[in-house]
């Protein structure tokens, strides 16, 4: 008796599909990336300290710090400094569920 979990057809196309559509879900993450790119932020360079990240999402700077910190926005530490690109800041924003 096979059950319908245990068919190894049904379990591989089931794998698939779902490797399909998040596939599909992040091409459209990345292109929502690239159209936000060149209209958010524009005053801001291309790479952007702590205080600058602070002001650009509206929070403190503790909670910027905290973010970098803890890897949910990216960022890379240079001597004492952390930088971090602002796609990476734009991808953050895109990420965050709204209510």
């Amino acid at each position: 008796m096979i059950y319908l979990s245990q068919n190894p057809i049904r379990n591989t196309y089931s794998k698939n599909y779902l490797a399909i559509e998040i596939f599909e879900k992040e091409v459209i993450v990345l292109k929502n990336l690239k159209q936000n790119y060149s209209t958010m932020f524009t005053a801001y360079k291309d790479v952007v300290n702590v205080n600058q990240l602070a002001e650009m999402l509206g929070i403190g700077i503790t909670l910027a710090y905290r973010l970098v910190k803890q890897n949910t926005i990216k960022s890379i530490k240079v001597g004492r400094q952390y930088k971090i690109p602002k796609q990476n800041i734009i991808s953050y924003l895109l990420n965050q569920s709204v209510v």
